[in-house]
């Protein structure tokens, strides 16, 4: 009701002052426990999704077209992004930017080094002696070394097969965390419940 009263933009700046605030007292306020850890993994997981499908959706545009500074405001890197690279706008350069800058929080490989981070100290057990990883840490690392390691020149080579492998990996650890932490065991479905009844 509200969204219709006021209008898409007064809704959508609504929702957006909502959520920052919500980050903000997220940040300030709560123990870094268990909690906090499944809170930023979420969040780091999501943001590497988010940020795959923005450069997807431009991933058949020019190389020079205006609709890469789309994506950069979309993701809220412009003006990183321009302070980075001293305003030179290029495909190659905003798709290395979003995908692997180390010190940008919503680039992809932060994003899923801030989520590796977090299964591990979810993960810290004192009975994990040979250091065997989770699935989900395994995809998460696999996933960030494969674009740590990737040479700046190929980062356009096949660039829609590699976001889209990049997703598939985003997908997997969303269930393997779901599996790992929510249901251990799998669902039991009751026979012939209806005749007790």
């Amino acid at each position: 009701n509200y969204a219709r009263h006021v209008g898409p933009h007064a809704f959508l700046a609504f929702v957006e002052e909502r959520d920052a605030m919500f980050a903000g007292l997220a940040d300030s306020t709560m123990s870094r426990d268990d909690g906090w850890r499944f809170l930023v993994l979420g969040r780091s997981v999501e943001r590497a999704d988010m940020v795959l499908r923005l450069l997807l959706s431009r991933v058949r545009d020019r190389t020079s077209s205006p609709g890469w500074m789309t994506v950069l405001r979309s993701a809220g890197a412009q003006d990183t992004y321009l302070r980075t690279y001293r305003g030179v706008l290029d495909a190659r350069r905003v798709v290395q930017f979003l995908l692997r800058d180390r010190l940008f929080p919503r680039s992809v490989f932060h994003a899923l080094r801030q989520a590796e981070a977090c299964i591990e100290e979810l993960d810290d057990r004192p009975s994990a002696r040979l250091g065997e990883k989770s699935e989900a840490s395994r995809l998460l690392g696999r996933a960030r070394s494969e674009l740590e390691f990737l040479r700046p020149a190929d980062v356009l080579d096949d660039l829609p097969g590699r976001l889209a492998a990049l997703q598939a990996t985003i997908r997997e650890v969303g269930e393997a965390v779901s599996v790992q932490y929510f249901h251990p065991t799998p669902w039991v479905a009751w026979a012939n419940a209806e005749v007790l009844a």
